[in-house]
């Protein structure tokens, strides 16, 4: 997954996060995970 992918999924998240914020901050942190980013989307999910 490249940087724009990453902008949008945290975007996408922001967007739902009062609905859905848990679902999502799981299956974007298992697949950042799997490419060794999670601390990048952690980092700025809980910074913004």
């Amino acid at each position: 997954m490249n940087m724009s992918a990453c902008m949008r999924s945290i975007n996408k998240l922001r967007k739902l996060h009062r609905i859905h914020w848990r679902a999502e901050l799981f299956q974007i942190s298992t697949l950042f995970l799997k490419s060794e980013n999670l601390s990048l989307v952690l980092s700025a999910t809980y910074m913004n």
